[in-house]
């Protein structure tokens, strides 16, 4: 009540009526109020759904086999586009009658309750047959209320569109990481600094988001290497967001450094996100002063941690439950931002454990899996890790689940069995696709409603359709 009571008083101010004057013409102050709240609660939610089913109905992959991903994408979004028009072009042959509703359906009005009868026909599902030419609004009028029903609609097929990130997952040494600095950056150059066996950590430059300073600073500098590639890749690496948020607050906050660490001491994780005492309140023996879990420097020993979670099912889920929430929301925020305000095209969250952690695989439209056969995984972890004992890095691998499993649930599949240059030509494969799913061959749903309904608008406010019946 508020909101509308404050948005009443707006459009009665003397400003308003003096700057719309000309495009309003008989439009009273009710009927804008009523296109306004009707954009905000109908048409707009409605149309950031229909968005979405399209958009993920196409990059899901669902398609005719006679049909190419980015030709079907352009043929979804022209039968939705045309369901779009379908609603917002018989206005034209049912125009509005605001004021003349007891006129034409024989003294029963809005007022009275009858809010059905017009919103039908002020949508045009329904036609008086008693209706006549001097109870309709004139063209100028008509023009700004289809600009007003074009603006909420392309508000929220635009959100609706534009929020379809990409997930990036699959099993431990399947080469994860390598296929996102080829995503990331698909120059040649880059694939010997790409090698999984490497033991240098390059995780820093992989994603958008981490960056040292801030999150818009450092979007910024992988676009500028990106830019000009055709599907360029924001890359958001949940397992670094993971392994700062057990670093102390105080070191994430500069306060502390970390002694004979190869990583960099700035971090892009606030210190409020950490979770480092919730870990040690979890896993730590406090009778041995905490040494089964930290290091001589005081930090998380990622490798004592790991003897007690991976061969221990419960423990493991405790750990889940206190890290996962919190990297869930952090990477969301930076999906966000990805999508909205970076320069990149496809916005990619690396999620090692996308498929164990449930339902969390819904907030993606593609997901793409990097797999190898077993025995090359268990040869690639071996040597990635040669302090592992063997029977240790099958406990690690079978702590997930089976590559077969997840290759049946995943959209694309990436084999990475062969060497680096096959691999190349596999990331490049699927980069066409993902563009192809996604952005098809056509105009997207949001250049459809601009171009014809905006034509539409501009043609009844320059009074084309002046002697339609």
């Amino acid at each position: 009540m508020v909101f509308l009571s404050t948005l009443q008083t707006l459009l009665g101010s003397p400003l308003t009526r003096s700057v719309f004057a000309f495009g309003f013409r008989q439009l009273t102050q009710r009927i804008i109020l009523e296109e306004i709240v009707m954009g905000i609660f109908i048409v707009f939610p409605i149309s950031i759904l229909l968005a979405q089913l399209t958009i993920r109905c196409s990059a899901s992959g669902w398609r005719p086999g006679l049909f190419r991903s980015d030709v079907w994408t352009t043929v979804l979004i022209t039968i939705v586009g045309d369901i779009f028009l379908e609603i917002l072009l018989p206005s034209l042959q049912c125009l509005p009658m605001h004021e003349s509703m007891s006129v034409a359906n024989n003294g029963s009005t809005a007022d009275e309750g009858n809010y059905l009868l017009w919103f039908g026909q002020t949508w045009g599902f329904s036609c008086p047959d008693n209706l006549q030419r001097d109870h309709l609004l004139s063209p100028d009028s008509v023009g700004t209320i289809l600009t007003i029903r074009l603006i909420f609609m392309c508000l929220g097929v635009y959100l609706g569109e534009s929020f379809l990130p990409v997930a990036l997952t699959g099993g431990i040494a399947t080469g994860k990481s390598t296929v996102a600095n080829m995503l990331l950056d698909p120059k040649p150059v880059n694939l010997q600094q790409s090698n999984p066996s490497s033991k240098t950590k390059k995780k820093k430059p992989k994603s958008a988001v981490q960056q040292p300073q801030s999150v818009i600073a450092s979007s910024q500098a992988v676009a500028l290497a990106t830019l000009d590639e055709e599907g360029s890749f924001l890359i958001i690496d949940t397992d670094t967001i993971g392994h700062e948020i057990l670093l102390p607050p105080a070191v994430l906050a500069g306060e502390i450094d970390v002694p004979d660490s190869d990583e960099t001491t700035e971090y892009t994780v606030h210190p409020n996100d950490s979770v480092f005492n919730d870990i040690v309140d979890a896993f730590g023996d406090e009778d041995a002063d905490n040494k089964n879990l930290l290091d001589e420097n005081g930090l998380i020993d990622r490798r004592k941690l790991g003897a007690v979670i991976f061969q221990d099912p419960p423990q493991r889920r405790v750990l889940n439950g206190i890290t996962h929430p919190r990297i869930i929301i952090i990477m969301l925020k930076r999906i966000l931002y990805g999508i909205f305000f970076s320069n990149e095209e496809i916005v990619c969250a690396d999620v090692p454990l996308l498929f164990e952690s449930g339902q969390l695989r819904r907030l993606f439209g593609i997901t793409i899996l990097v797999a190898c056969d077993p025995d090359k995984q268990l040869q690639r972890l071996r040597k990635r890790n040669p302090d592992l004992t063997e029977q240790q890095c099958q406990d690690r691998i079978a702590s997930q689940l089976p590559i077969e499993s997840k290759a049946a649930m995943a959209d694309i599949v990436i084999w990475n069995n062969g060497d680096l240059e096959s691999l190349s030509e596999e990331v490049e494969r699927v980069r066409r696709d993902v563009m192809g799913r996604i952005f098809g061959v056509g105009m997207s749903l949001l250049q459809m409603l601009l171009l014809v309904g905006g034509s539409l608008s501009l043609a009844v406010s320059s009074k084309l359709f002046m002697n339609w019946g």
